[in-house]
Parts: C-alpha cells; sequence; structure tokens
C-alpha cells in the first residue's frame, strides 16, 4: 500500500497539467499529493504504532521558509499569485514531511521507482524528439527549443525536444538529472549494474535532448565529481577537484569568448541582461530585498517573466530572508552527506551517494534556473531529498547495529524492546 502511495506522489508532479475553472485553477497533482500524504500519516495511526518524532534540519528549515511566506506572500499586490504561492510551498511541504515520516517503503524502492519512472519518461520524451510530437502539457514559453547547430545565418538551430508530460523541457532535465545521478549510483552495485546502466544511458539521451543546456553544463560537473569520488575514495577531494575545474573551465570559456559564435553564448548573455534587471530592481526598491514581492515588478520590466537563477528568484519572492534559506537548504545537505560520508554510509551504497551528489547538482543549476519555481519543481526536490533523508537514517541504523524491524524512518525510531535509542544526528 505504501509503494502505491508513494508512486502516487512522485508521479503527481511529472504530470504538469492545470484544471482551469475560471478564477480558480490547480494542477492536477494537488489532489493527489494531498491525499497520498494525508494516507502516509494516517496509516501509522490507524495501526496504532506508537511513534517517537526527533528533529530533521530540512524540515525545520522549510518550515521557517513556509513562516515567512505565510507573513509577506499574501501582501503581494495580486494578492491572488501571492496566496497561489502559499499553497505551491504547502502541499510540498506536507508530503514531504509524509515521506519522511514513513519507514516504507525503503529508501532504496524510493529510489528504484524513481528510476523506473524517468526511464518510461525518457522513452516518451526520445520518442518525442524523434517525431516531433505528442507534447501534450507544453505551455507557450516552451513553443520551441534551440539546439547546438549553427543556422546559416550564424543563428542556434530550432530543435525537436524531449519534454515528456512536463510543461517546459527545462523542468524535464531538472527531474532527469536526480534520476540521472541515482541510476549512476546503482550501477555502481553489482546486483543493478546491468539494468542501471542502461537505465542511465536512455536518461542520459532524453537528457541531452531536452537541450536544456544550463542542466546539461551542471550535470557534466556533478558526473564528473561522482566519478572521481568514487576512484579517489574522498569526495571531499573530488569536490574541491570539480570546483576547481569548473572554475578554470569558465575562465578558459571567458578567455576564447571572442572565438566562440555569438549563437552559443546567446542565452548566457540573455541570462546576464535578466540578471541585471533582478539587481536594479534590488538597487532601486530596497524593500523588495527586505520583504520580497518583487516578481511582478521583474515581470514588467525585463524580457522574460523569470530570472533563470534560483537565488534571484528567491530574493525577488522573500527577499534576503528566502535567499538565506535556500542556501541553508544546500549547506544542510551538503553537510549531512559529508557527515554521512564520515560514518561510512556513502561509501557502502554508491546509489545514496549518487542520489546526494543529484541534490547538490540541483544547488549548482540553480545559478542559471529558477528551479524551485511552481509546485512541480518543488515537489521533485523534495521527494529527492526525503529519499536521500530516509536512506541516511536506515543506513546509519544498519551501521550502528539497530535492526531494520526497529526502525521506523528518520522522524521515527522504536527498539522492540521498548527502550529508546537516542538517534545520531545528520
Amino acid at each position: 500500500m505504501t509503494e502505491i502511495l508513494f508512486f502516487a506522489i512522485l508521479v503527481g508532479p511529472t504530470i504538469q497539467y492545470r484544471v482551469e475553472l475560471g478564477a480558480f485553477s490547480f494542477a492536477v497533482m494537488e489532489p493527489v499529493v494531498i491525499g497520498a500524504s494525508l494516507a502516509l500519516i494516517l496509516l501509522p495511526m490507524l495501526s496504532r504504532r506508537p511513534v517517537m518524532v526527533r528533529k530533521d534540519p530540512l524540515l525545520l528549515l522549510l518550515l521557517g521558509l513556509m513562516l515567512w511566506v505565510t507573513l509577506t506572500r499574501p501582501w503581494q499586490a495580486d494578492w491572488e499569485h501571492g496566496l497561489s504561492d502559499l499553497r505551491d510551498w504547502g502541499i510540498p511541504v506536507l508530503a514531504y514531511t509524509a515521506l519522511v515520516s514513513s519507514p516504507s517503503p525503503g529508501w532504496r524502492k524510493r529510489a528504484q521507482l524513481l528510476v523506473l519512472l524517468a526511464v518510461a519518461y525518457s522513452g516518451m520524451g526520445i520518442f518525442q524528439h524523434f517525431t516531433n510530437s505528442s507534447r501534450p502539457f507544453v505551455d507557450e514559453l516552451a513553443s520551441f527549443k534551440t539546439s547546438f547547430a549553427l543556422t546559416e545565418t550564424g543563428e542556434l538551430a530550432r530543435a525537436s525536444y524531449a519534454v515528456a508530460l512536463f510543461a517546459h523541457p527545462n523542468g524535464f532535465a531538472i527531474f532527469l538529472s536526480l534520476a540521472l545521478m541515482t541510476a549512476l549510483g546503482l550501477a555502481g552495485q553489482t546486483r543493478w549494474k546491468v539494468a542501471a546502466t542502461s537505465a542511465a544511458i536512455t536518461i542520459a539521451l532524453a537528457l541531452y535532448w531536452t537541450y536544456a543546456k544550463a542542466s546539461l553544463v551542471a550535470i557534466v560537473l556533478v558526473v564528473g565529481a561522482f566519478v572521481l569520488s568514487r576512484l579517489l575514495r574522498s569526495i571531499p577531494r573530488s569536490l574541491v577537484i570539480t570546483i576547481v575545474v569548473g572554475c578554470l573551465l569558465g575562465a578558459w570559456v571567458a578567455a576564447i569568448a571572442a572565438w566562440i559564435p555569438d549563437a552559443w553564448l546567446a542565452t548566457f548573455r540573455w541570462r546576464l541582461e535578466l540578471w541585471h534587471t533582478a539587481l536594479d530592481i534590488f538597487a532601486r526598491d530596497p524593500e523588495v530585498l527586505l520583504f520580497g514581492n518583487g516578481m511582478s515588478a521583474f515581470g514588467s520590466q525585463a524580457a522574460y517573466p523569470q530570472p533563470h537563477s534560483l537565488y534571484l528568484y528567491s530574493g525577488l519572492e522573500y527577499g534576503l530572508i528566502g535567499v538565506s534559506a535556500i542556501i541553508l537548504l544546500s549547506v544542510t545537505v551538503l553537510r549531512q552527506g559529508m557527515v554521512a560520508s564520515r560514518n561510512g554510509v556513502l561509501g557502502g551504497s554508491p546509489a545514496l551517494e549518487g542520489l546526494w551528489m543529484g541534490l547538490l547538482g540541483f544547488f549548482v543549476i540553480g545559478f542559471v534556473e529558477s528551479n524551485l519555481l511552481g509546485i512541480e519543481l518543488r515537489m521533485i526536490f523534495l521527494i529527492a531529498a526525503s529519499t536521500f533523508q530516509v536512506g541516511v537514517s536506515e543506513e546509519l541504523s544498519r551501521v550502528n547495529g539497530i535492526g531494520r524491524e526497529s526502525f521506523q524512518g528518520p522522524l521515527q525510531w522504536r527498539l522492540a524492546s521498548g527502550s529508546t535509542p537516542r538517534p545520531r544526528t545528520v
């Protein structure tokens, strides 16, 4: 039963269709995720299982952000969008709470379901690429996508892109990036080597054909960091080497920019203009920097209605507190992975390490994409984050010698004897 509920929560944000009922509209995922999340929360109560709650740092950060959103967003000039944004955070946070509280399914099955769904969507995306058809939920902002090839006039050629059931190929690419890192991790385990390698290749092809250039650059760096960590058996060294190599590559591209066709740098220069507009709004209206609610002003001044930067988007929408919350989320995910690595968790679980690297890559992509814009992308990130949280807790219980039958999830611990151990904080 819990496997079905988790799968419903997983599928919900990947079918990006909105039901329009006049002034009222909602994403198709909303009733599905709410129902499945409440069921996951209520099932233990119905079976009268004892529950003991410990602090989850990511959940505390999310609840703090929710409090700030509640205080600031309803006062936006367009209050309907402010209330919608509150709902767009509330439902994913509810689902995250249910997912990290549920002991079943285990993190490995969750990771496998994520990869299987991504493979199915990748097949659909590859079909869309080759037939240039069957894109049922694409919005007007994704009417076309450019490839890496140049036309005779020196512009980027339009491409037939993969999008599956997403509204935009960039969102599909973010989902595939998380799934690809998980599949690569599963491929590092003997039992799943052939199947997971095949899955990784299929996902990688679909990811390439999304032509989401920012995600592609970021995922190359993340895959490099993951491969290095497995070769060097040192996560800190692999991260440092990847950061240094990324900076050197960026400096090299800047040095030879005069010899690079303008079309290949067009999307980056376009982003620079969007970022400049956002910074101008902060400079002219410090109130936006303090309290947010600046996306309406940005949409009326910029060439595109969102800034293509997670951090600038958070600043425009929620002010400095919102940016700080996103940075704290990234630091917390990084710290949890490093602590888990020191405790011998990630070394023995390449799939968990791959998922962790994918989460870090999410924040790297965030430098050039607003990848927490909208309820579906928030839900996808929190599904992956909850799977990592459950995985760390399960693997720590295994390393510390606590039986799986005594473990009730990262928020719930109980010994068969009735005594309660003090869980190690990650």
